[in-house]
Parts: structure tokens; sequence; C-alpha cells
């Protein structure tokens, strides 16, 4: 038990600067209205209240790290309403990822002055730390 605190204790979740990587394609989103790529809008959603993935507890119990790219659409009020997988390095790290996307909260990305839907690609970096050192 002693062991696992530690582990807990000893690791990381990063996202680099929440970095938001464009979404090339357009789709329809839910209600039928058009859904921009990250490129297409005069202003990128900004995160407003995020919330960090948990570690999977059998990923740290077997040292595992990883990277896990969430595409998800964001409505006009800054609700994440669609998330997917776009890739992963190991889907143990899937479901922690979707989780936390989905509970992030955004000012939403604006066209000429308006809040529209867009699609994002938000990468997870699951890393454990060594020693209290950052690998």
């Amino acid at each position: 038990m002693r062991r696992f605190l530690i582990g807990l204790l000893a690791l990381t979740i990063s996202i680099p600067s929440f970095a938001v990587y464009a979404a090339k394609q357009q789709s329809a989103g839910r209600s039928g209205a058009t859904v921009l790529g990250a490129d297409e809008v005069d202003k990128a959603p900004e995160v407003i209240h995020y919330v960090a993935p948990k570690y999977p507890k059998a990923a740290l119990e077997k040292g595992l790290e990883g990277k896990v790219l969430v595409e998800a659409i964001i409505d006009e009020n800054g609700n994440v309403i669609d998330a997917r997988i776009k890739y992963s390095d190991n889907e143990i790290f899937n479901d922690a990822a979707l989780a936390a996307i989905k509970q992030t909260k955004f000012k939403p990305a604006l066209v000429n002055g308006h809040p529209v839907k867009v699609k994002i690609t938000v990468p997870f970096v699951f890393r454990l730390k060594e020693n209290g050192e950052s690998k």
C-alpha cells in the first residue's frame, strides 16, 4: 500500500501548454450546425476550467506511460458535446483522457465575434516521475 501511495505522489500528467491542434475537416454536429476546424475560427476556444485525467491504477502499478490524442467538439457555450480517441499509444489511458476532456469547460471559439462550434484535438501525456523528477 505504501508503494502505491508513493507512486501516486510521484506521477504527473502533462498537457503541454494545453496545446490544441487544428482539426482540418468540417463536419455536422448533433444539432446539424456546422462544426468548424480550429484553423477556420478567428479565436480558438480557451480552457476556463481544466479537469486533469486520473492516472489509471493498472497503468500506475505496471509503470506504464502513454499519449492519447482526443478529438473534441466544443459547442457555442464552451461545452464538450462530443469526444473520441484520435490516437492512443496505449488504450489503458483512453477512458481517463475522455472523462477529463468531457468535464473540461472552454470559452467558445469565435468567428466575427460570435461563438461557434469547433473541432479541436487535445493531447494528454501520461508520465510517471522518477525520484521526484519529471522524465
